[in-house]
């Protein structure tokens, strides 16, 4: 069984309110989304976990049928929209499960945001971010019933030494101030503790439907590095991480085309016009680190044979994510 996690990058700026800035032409979106298709046929899995499927209502049915797997979804980020249309026009993103097997879509679970927020696929209202797991049921003729999960935790950076660090020392020179060092602080440790509620939402609702399975897979973008809070919760709570060290998603080095036309994406810190801020932000935006991941119950661990980059092995100009995805065998 072959597995696979994979952020397809909406190709978004997340500036504006009739409709977000785009950082491609519509040509080269086109040929990058087609090169998506043959890259995810060649590596033809057998359940696949993507994010930032945008627009979701039309995008997911083309990748069911070219790649012959059933599908289900829930929309995520998507704005204000009446039957699919309204604002930001050209953000309509979810999450989606394709499978080979037998699938069925159990729920779609808010994670975090406003408890006024709900996004479905045709209707939506959200005035800012609200991030979702999807939950679905999948029969395997080997390994049973499985509980799979897609998740896309909240994009924010998140404290790490290097970094606090690195702003102590803007502030010791008097580059920043007090008052601006502490609303950084301020807002990476928001982030930080947002991501570890959604942790404890999802972990509450797995663990509540597991028993009734024979194995867990939970998979997605977790905007989080290995080390941080969010992922020593998830594995604490009996997920196996069987991605190995030293496999990272998110390369700027190794990705460099795409990560030129993401330099407009808006921080989710402020940098307040102060350049060596700005830098030391941006660096640290672009770090090499892992953002995806694939969490396994126990005894589906115990089945894994090869763990491996997806998206990675492309001419820069060709790439078709601003991730990498994860790609996992199982016997």
């Amino acid at each position: 069984m072959k597995i696979l996690t994979f952020n397809a990058w909406h190709g978004l700026d997340g500036k504006g309110t009739l409709s977000h800035g785009e950082l491609e032409s519509p040509l080269v979106r086109a040929c990058r989304l087609e090169r998506q298709v043959r890259k995810l046929a060649e590596c033809a899995p057998d359940l696949a976990f993507l994010q930032e499927v945008n627009p979701l209502g039309k995008r997911l049915p083309q990748l069911a049928r070219a790649l012959s797997m059933e599908a289900v979804s829930q929309s995520d980020l998507s704005g204000i929209k009446i039957w699919g249309k309204g604002v930001p026009a050209n953000l309509s993103s979810g999450l989606a499960i394709l499978a080979k097997d037998e699938l069925r879509k159990l729920e779609g679970l808010r994670l975090s945001g406003s408890r006024w927020s709900f996004a479905t696929a045709d209707f939506s209202f959200q005035l800012s971010e609200t991030r979702y797991a999807l939950l679905a049921e999948l029969r395997n003729s080997i390994m049973g019933r499985l509980l799979v999960v897609n998740a896309h935790l909240h994009h924010g950076l998140e404290p790490n030494a290097s970094l606090l660090e690195k702003l102590q020392r803007l502030f010791d020179d008097k580059v920043v101030s007090a008052a601006q060092r502490n609303e950084i602080v301020k807002l990476m440790g928001g982030a930080r503790e947002r991501r570890c509620g959604e942790g404890r939402r999802l972990v509450d609702r797995i663990e509540k439907l597991a028993p009734s399975y024979d194995g867990v897979i939970l998979a997605g973008d977790m905007n989080a590095d290995p080390e941080s809070a969010v992922i020593e919760f998830l594995r604490s709570h009996h997920l196996v991480d069987i991605v190995p060290a030293g496999i990272n998603t998110w390369n700027k080095a190794a990705n460099a085309h795409v990560f030129q036309l993401s330099e407009s994406f808006q921080l989710t810190i402020p940098d307040f016009g102060i350049a060596p801020l700005k830098d030391i932000l941006r660096t640290h935006e672009a770090r090499p680190t892992r953002l995806d991941y694939i969490f396994m119950s126990k005894n589906l661990s115990k089945r894994v044979q090869s763990v491996s980059l997806f998206g990675h092995d492309m001419l820069p100009e060709e790439s078709i994510s601003d991730h990498f995805g994860i790609c996992a065998t199982l016997h």
